[in-house]
């Protein structure tokens, strides 16, 4: 994956539909979550993790696009406001089982501890 796929992917799991939506494509990471219709794609995790293994060279420059922090830091708090948090959407509606709550929490830590070492470094 290039660092201009990377970025469009991203763009794709933190947005939503646009020119990458296809067919054959699942809802991206954040459309997966709104409106919920009780999948989790484990296909998304892995990914977001590789778009984030791709954009390490980018994440560690001195100056970041504010784009990519953008798109990362909405999916890791969207994550967790709407299907983490006890009285986020899919919570509060009993629309995600506790199951997928361990999922997700799961695979919004890992997101966001992968960014975190690398701004640190790592």
């Amino acid at each position: 994956m290039t660092e201009a796929e990377a970025i469009a992917l991203l763009n794709y799991h933190c947005a939503g539909p646009d020119e990458l939506e296809t067919a054959e494509r699942t809802p991206g990471f954040l459309c997966m979550l709104r409106p919920f219709t009780g999948e989790l794609y484990e296909s998304n995790f892995k990914e977001m993790m590789e778009i984030i293994k791709t954009l390490k060279p980018v994440l560690q420059k001195d100056t970041i696009n504010r784009d990519i922090i953008t798109d990362l830091w909405s999916i890791c708090h969207c994550t967790r406001l709407w299907g983490i948090d006890e009285g986020g959407m899919l919570r509060r509606n009993k629309l995600i089982t506790s199951e997928q709550v361990g999922l997700l929490t799961k695979w919004a830590d890992e997101m966001a501890f992968e960014v975190m070492m690398i701004l640190m470094g790592q």
